[in-house]
């Protein structure tokens, strides 16, 4: 185990008084405890996979609240945003 996590809105130390995650990770909400472990909700994926699989599921999300809006009858409230491409630590957004 290594140093590093948050669960919720605080953090878990162990009884070291050190904090400790199952990986590496800069990802605080990717992880859980139960049962007093810290668990990985994502499996060990790299901490740009965890960003990749929220984004889709966001992107899902948003498609779901568009067709939503788009099928309600009049009068309506303003459209839903669409999201922005996902662009990873380290990579350049792409121009358009």
């Amino acid at each position: 185990m290594r140093k590093g996590y948050f669960s919720g809105s605080s953090w878990v130390w162990d009884e070291n008084g050190e904090l400790r995650t199952p990986v590496d990770s800069n990802l605080g909400h990717r992880f859980y405890l139960e049962d007093g472990e810290v668990k990985d909700r994502y499996d060990g994926v790299s901490d740009n996979r965890v960003r990749e699989i929220d984004h889709e599921a966001a992107m899902e999300r948003n498609a779901a609240e568009i067709a939503a809006w788009e099928a309600a009858p009049e009068p309506k409230g303003p459209r839903p945003l669409e999201l922005p491409p996902l662009v990873l630590p380290g990579e350049e957004p792409e121009a358009e």
